[in-house]
């Protein structure tokens, strides 16, 4: 079935709706940003040609789509924006501690900034699966649950501020994230990964 860029958006305004109806309520449903990153990837498929179909359960991926490579899986993370130690960036999980082994080639995270405005400013950064699930691990006793992750800081100074502020023993920022955040050139919009 085609998809078409208003019904999407339409989909998404529903979303944000909910949002806003839900704001001073301790509650949000689970997977409301996921499904809201997921559908904003599928409005900017859409968009740009990409031949794509949600994958639909609980598969280890979240899109299937097809090239002149052949079928490739995309993995879709979301993050709102937040501040750690006063500095804004985004954060996803890529593989929880524990749990199933990943199977994608391709992860793609969604970076939205505010859920209002979603639809006119998200950010996407698109990496090869490979390279994601290589990622070193977090080492941390406070953090049990998370295995693999992804930090983007909007600006590169605010890396090493964290870094500064945690301590050279702290692991939370790994060679992953300095490596993203130092190219992110490399990663932003890199949508010839699902086009090749």
């Amino acid at each position: 079935m085609p998809y078409v860029k208003e019904d999407c958006e339409k989909a998404i305004k529903k979303i944000q709706q909910l949002y806003r109806t839900l704001k001073g309520i301790d509650f949000k449903p689970p997977n409301m940003i996921g499904s809201l990153g997921e559908l904003l990837v599928m409005r900017e498929m859409v968009t740009r040609g990409i031949d794509f179909e949600p994958a639909g359960g609980q598969v280890g991926y979240d899109i299937t789509v097809t090239s002149k490579e052949g079928k490739q899986l995309v993995e879709v993370k979301t993050s709102t924006l937040k501040k750690w130690y006063g500095r804004q960036n985004y954060g996803w999980v890529v593989q929880r501690r524990g749990g199933r082994e990943r199977k994608f080639d391709i992860l793609l995270c969604a970076g939205i900034r505010d859920i209002e405005t979603a639809l006119n400013d998200p950010l996407f950064y698109i990496i090869s699966g490979v390279q994601a699930l290589k990622a070193d691990s977090v080492t941390l006793d406070w953090v049990t649950s998370v295995e693999k992750k992804l930090n983007i800081f909007p600006e590169l100074t605010d890396v090493e501020y964290v870094i500064d502020r945690l301590g050279k023993k702290d692991s939370m920022i790994t060679k992953f994230d300095r490596k993203v955040n130092e190219n992110l050139n490399e990663y932003e919009n890199a949508w010839y990964h699902l086009t090749e």
